[in-house]
């Protein structure tokens, strides 16, 4: 099959939820544990500033993909969220003393409460997560996936909400070029 999506969204909690061990990021491994350590060991930077957001924010705003396993639901897009997720609700669970550290202090200093429990997509059918995993993750596709945004849809936004400001030398350029006409 693989066809038309469900859409199926469940209030799951984190707990329910297990990081992909064969997740394309980085291939099979043989434990949740593992893949949560090569997520850190292929994107700590990253990763570090996705928990620093959810941490800062308390929430995650793109519900994972997640599909039934025998008694929890197998993440298939989201990992690095659920991840960051599961470390702040326990750093004792991060890879290395370094990471249980920095987690354990973003969770102290955490501006709102880390969110237990998270809306998710849970769909039963593998060729229909992959059909959506294709759209999502592996580029435009001449306009069937995600479209980024350009330089000029950016500033637009950032002009329109005030976020992820900072200064732009082109828009800059472009504003004292009209202004001289």
């Amino acid at each position: 099959s693989g066809g038309r999506a469900k859409l199926a969204y469940r209030e799951l909690g984190v707990r329910e939820l297990r990081v992909n061990q064969a997740n394309d990021r980085h291939g099979e491994v043989g434990s949740e544990d593992l893949a949560i350590a090569e997520l850190f060991r292929l994107h700590d930077g990253q990763m570090r500033n996705l928990a620093a957001d959810i941490a800062s924010v308390g929430a995650v705003y793109d519900p994972p993909l997640v599909m039934p396993g025998d008694d929890d639901f197998v993440v298939f897009d989201g990992n690095r969220r659920i991840t960051c997720l599961k470390l702040l609700l326990n750093p004792a669970r991060a890879p290395t003393a370094e990471l249980r550290n920095y987690f354990q202090e973003l969770r102290g200093s955490a501006e709102n409460s880390v969110p237990e429990h998270l809306t998710c997509q849970v769909e039963e059918d593998r060729n229909l997560i992959d059909n959506i995993l294709f759209r999502r993750h592996t580029g435009s596709q001449r306009g069937v996936g995600q479209l980024g945004w350009n330089d000029r849809a950016k500033l637009n936004f950032v002009e329109r909400t005030g976020q992820g400001g900072g200064f732009n030398v082109a828009a800059e350029v472009e504003r004292l070029l009209a202004e001289a006409e």
